[in-house]
């Protein structure tokens, strides 16, 4: 599967599963039949459904813990969360539902086309280095550093306050020497061209 990269035993067992950028942002153009065909980087993943993903995981204590929730709620949340979606802000400041009363969660934003945006995805809190450095430490629990003052605002942002995200420090740091090539690969993916009469 586009997205996940095992590491293996000495004796060729499965040792862990992570997951890589390419789970959320790479899909495949279905030549084949749906599902299979031609990998296209960068393209939003709109058949993942992260909240069903979550919701099967054997041990939701880390999340509910961190979310304050009992795993009931949680799951109720999750459902509500439609393929291709994501609520990266829950986990900042555990607000799973809008005003009006909808899903928080919104679509996965694709990966090309960032060139020349500064402020970026839809909170505009960073540029392309910030959010891939948010993802990865933040969402995909990476090890890494990170630091965003502003996630330290208990009244805003009482989750990740709590959690310490504003801050973020690891005993080894695997993250932020990738950063620039990641970058400089996105800044690379060409945007498709719309089908012709589609726009």
């Amino acid at each position: 599967m586009v997205g996940l990269k095992g590491t293996s035993n000495k004796d060729g067992s499965l040792k862990s599963v992570g997951i890589t950028c390419a789970l959320c942002h790479s899909t495949v153009e279905n030549s084949f039949s749906p599902g299979i065909g031609a990998r296209l980087d960068g393209w939003l993943n709109r058949d993942l459904n992260v909240g069903t993903i979550i919701s099967l995981a054997p041990d939701l204590s880390p999340v509910t813990g961190l979310l304050g929730v009992d795993e009931k709620a949680l799951k109720q949340v999750l459902a509500g969360w439609e393929a291709g979606k994501f609520d990266a802000l829950v986990f900042m400041d555990g607000k799973a539902i809008r005003p009006d009363g909808g899903s928080g969660a919104t679509l996965i934003p694709p990966a090309f086309g960032l060139a020349g945006a500064n402020l970026h995805p839809f909170t505009g809190w960073g540029s392309v280095t910030y959010w891939n450095a948010f993802v990865t430490n933040l969402v995909m629990h990476g090890k890494g550093t990170f630091y965003d003052p502003r996630l330290k605002d208990a009244a805003k942002y009482p989750v990740a306050a709590k959690a310490g995200f504003g801050e973020v420090r690891g005993s080894e740091d695997l993250i932020t020497s990738k950063l620039a090539a990641l970058q400089f690969y996105q800044l690379a993916i060409p945007t498709p061209v719309s089908p012709q009469g589609k726009f």
